[in-house]
């Protein structure tokens, strides 16, 4: 009887990966002995793209790492859902739709008439976006869920493009609501992005300690004249833990006598908040609370916030707990990879870091990156 050793495929030279260039192999060692060792021959990540950097770290300084020349923002066609009651918005009903581009300048805005020759809402909707110029080259729509759930979905025809939209619905006088006309700005379901900041696949950063300008009265050095070991490190923190303490003010506006986020706000609530979010308004991080539920321009907090004094809309703000930034250590070498993503769901790319040097000597540092 014989054993057939396993088949292995070679590997494809023809594409670009991350690996082990020589022995391919990590462990201990002692003298030159090895104690454990672990085979990495097999660790490759495909990329697509790479960029390499030299940073000098000055003493005391924070820095982040921009990662912007290769980075994926992870394009996305946008998804807003509108919902209305359709049992409001039947014969005779006047409605409208409008398509804005993200700085708020008007695109197109199609108006229509539940009439005889269009005697529902979903067939007189339909009728104007098959005569509009603009709209029906840049979104499209889903209607068959209106009479029986009340909503429209929009479904940006290109990826990676925002709109702002304004559904004005016409339910005035046949029992809906008392205001005309009802606009709602849609929920978002789907963002234009998955990553608005970018992000990549690998990151490598090498800080080389034996180029440290150490010999400039630092305090790091030891007897023999080496820098000291408890010294050998520096800091890192996640860019969305950065961002999050350092940026928590949102451009949307609030007005807490209504409880309503503004249409004059300069991006929608949905890229900046959701259901769950500790907030505060106008500035007052004293009165905060948490988020129950956003539909359309309403919005449910659990306890008042903001300045009930003041007329008018005041900003919103992310309340965050604990309330600073999360700093790490690297001592000789930090490596973090991810994922493929393959799917429109995938979540995998990882962000770029801050780094910061809490010493009094300056460090170079090797940086490798990858998509």
């Amino acid at each position: 009887m014989s054993v057939k050793p396993p088949i292995k495929c070679p590997p494809n030279y023809s594409v670009l990966v991350f690996r082990l260039t020589e022995c391919k192999k990590a462990g201990i060692v002692k003298g030159i002995t090895t104690q454990l060792a672990i085979d990495l021959q097999e660790m490759y990540v495909p990329v697509s793209n790479y960029e390499e950097k030299f940073i000098s770290l000055k003493a005391g300084e924070t820095k982040r790492i921009d990662v912007s020349s290769i980075a994926d923002t992870g394009r996305l066609k946008e998804q807003f859902v509108f919902t209305a009651n359709p049992a409001f918005c039947g014969l005779g009903t006047e409605h409208s739709y409008s398509l804005y581009d993200k700085d708020l300048d008007l695109i197109e805005t199609i108006s229509f008439t539940v009439n005889d020759d269009h005697n529902t809402f979903v067939l007189a909707f339909q009728h104007a976006i098959n005569i509009s110029t603009k709209i029906k080259s840049l979104v499209s729509f889903t209607t068959n869920e209106f009479e029986t759930l009340g909503t429209l979905t929009t479904l940006s025809i290109n990826a990676g493009v925002k709109y702002r939209h304004i559904f004005a619905f016409d339910i005035t006088g046949f029992g809906g609501y008392p205001t005309y006309p009802f606009l709602h700005p849609g929920n978002l379901i789907v963002p234009n992005e998955k990553y608005p900041l970018g992000r990549i696949k690998l990151m490598m950063i090498y800080p080389d300690y034996y180029k440290a300008n150490i010999n400039t009265g630092c305090g790091c050095i030891d007897a023999s004249g080496d820098m000291k070991s408890n010294v050998k490190y520096f800091e890192y923190a996640y860019d969305d833990n950065v961002n999050s303490i350092n940026n928590p003010t949102s451009p949307i506006l609030y007005d807490p006598n209504i409880s309503t986020w503004s249409q004059n706000s300069t991006d929608h609530i949905g890229y900046h908040f959701k259901v769950g979010d500790y907030i505060s308004a106008a500035g007052n991080s004293k009165l905060r609370g948490i988020i129950t539920s956003i539909e359309g321009y309403a919005i449910t907090v659990d306890t008042e916030i903001g300045d009930y004094t003041l007329t008018g809309d005041q900003l919103l703000s992310h309340v965050n707990s604990p309330n600073k930034i999360t700093w790490r250590k690297i001592g000789d070498f930090y490596l973090h990879t991810t994922a493929q993503d393959v799917v429109s769901t995938d979540r995998d790319f990882i962000e770029t870091l801050w780094l910061k040097n809490p010493h009094k000597y300056d460090l170079p540092i090797k940086i490798l990156l990858a998509i």
